[in-house]
């Protein structure tokens, strides 16, 4: 839930710098993001690429979507020796 909480402040904070609140009246709210339990430990993306974001887990790896959060797909399985993740750069 945290990760839903955090990916929301970002998305929500990348759209209140482009739309007005109002434009959003007709959106209920929804559950987002990948079906795992535990920490994320680390959120990245750019203002270039606006739909595109990055977790790190704490034993989950880092995962990546690029439809705003309702699809999440893991990348890196079997390339890290410990599953934890500190910190995402997005380069």
């Amino acid at each position: 839930m945290k990760f839903a909480r955090l990916l929301a402040i970002a998305v929500l904070g990348f759209i209140e710098l482009t739309a007005n609140a109002a434009d959003f009246s007709g959106f209920d709210y929804r559950n987002i993001g990948p079906t795992r339990g535990g920490r994320v430990t680390a959120v990245a993306g750019t203002v270039q690429a606006p739909g595109i974001f990055f977790i790190g887990a704490t034993g989950g790896g880092v995962l990546k979507t690029d439809n705003y959060g309702t699809t999440w797909q893991p990348i890196s399985d079997k390339y890290f020796k410990t599953p934890s993740i500190g910190d995402i750069a997005v380069t």
